[in-house]
């Protein structure tokens, strides 16, 4: 994406306390936030997470273990010591969700109007926002993946690096859809360059070899996502997803699937075949993800987060520019 002339701090500044009070009112438009299970200390994801936390330097055979970075933060920081300060933790986490991703539109995306239309699009449609179970460490995983979006070399590495330590799986097959983006749209645009591409791939590599040797030194013994799969059978999931068929293609929600909709026939309009073939094929993984496991919106929505909003950008920062040139053509 083309750097910005006119990027100042500032400017992040402003709509990064945009998207603050944008998430809030996400947030608070929950239905979960009301129930009264929502800050529970005995049920939801938040209680098992903070008792692993506690014991993460101790052998472990359970499967929250593969999501190593948000309770060795909370282990870090002391959020491990009771359930209401592990629970501020991941409130934390998704209320920086909408700041983050609008001060990466700001940097990815040229015109002002872009970036508004772009923060419209992922707050009208990313569904998650407002369907998030609290304690996941999906909201970590997805920050640090967007961050990537607007970092280079070695700062794209770490934030990859990190995401694969949040939750390996979904992180690693988020990136590699997103690089299949973005090869697409810079190899369209005659800008391709391997050496940034691989900087990706450096993060996911660097954090499988730290999970590797994580677990080895921490005896920890954990089933993949693999093994969960074949041991299940495919059976298993044939039979939940008979069960209502169309909940599950509606997960993502009808917004975000009318918005990917505009995307494609966008991109047909402007003869990207390449990057309308990447946006299938992430779709079709994500999709491939959500059947495959019982985790329903929140796998789905991790693995598409990072290139759903590259796209965003892409396409937000196309059509605007296009009607920047069109004005300026109509004044001259």
């Amino acid at each position: 994406m083309p750097p910005k002339d006119n990027l100042t701090y500032r400017s992040d500044y402003a709509y990064g306390i945009a998207g603050l009070l944008i998430g809030l009112w996400l947030f608070f438009n929950s239905p979960a936030v009301f129930e009264p299970y929502f800050l529970s200390s005995y049920q939801g994801a938040a209680y098992w997470y903070r008792i692993f936390s506690e014991s993460i330097f101790k052998p472990q055979n359970i499967y929250l273990a593969e999501s190593l970075l948000m309770p060795l933060l909370a282990k870090t920081v002391g959020a491990d010591q009771t359930i209401a300060k592990f629970q501020i933790l991941a409130i934390f986490f998704q209320l920086s969700l909408m700041p983050v991703i609008c001060v990466v539109f700001n940097r990815t995306i040229r015109s002002t109007l872009g970036v508004w239309l772009a923060i419209a699009l992922v707050a009208g449609s990313f569904s998650y926002l407002t369907r998030f179970e609290l304690g996941f460490p999906d909201p970590l995983t997805i920050l640090l993946l967007v961050c990537a979006l607007a970092s280079k070399k070695r700062a794209l590495t770490a934030f990859i690096f990190l995401a694969g330590l949040s939750h390996f799986s979904t992180a690693a097959l988020s990136a590699l859809c997103f690089l299949t983006i973005r090869v697409a749209y810079t190899w369209q645009k005659q800008e391709l360059n391997w050496r940034q591409e691989a900087y990706i791939l450096y993060g996911l590599i660097g954090s499988k070899i730290f999970l590797l040797l994580w677990n080895f030194i921490f005896k920890y013994r954990l089933n993949s996502r693999i093994e969960f799969v074949f041991e299940k059978g495919v059976e298993y999931f044939w039979d939940r997803y008979s069960l209502s068929p169309s909940s599950f293609w509606l997960t993502p929600g009808t917004t975000f699937l009318w918005v990917n909709g505009f995307f494609l026939a966008y991109l047909m309009i402007k003869k990207w075949y390449w990057v309308i073939s990447a946006q299938l094929l992430t779709l079709t993984v994500a999709y491939i993800s959500l059947f495959l496991t019982v985790d329903g919106l929140r796998v789905f929505a991790v693995v598409v987060a990072c290139p759903f909003i590259y796209m965003i950008s892409i396409v937000a920062d196309s059509l605007t520019q296009k009607l920047a040139v069109q004005n300026a053509d109509q004044d001259s």
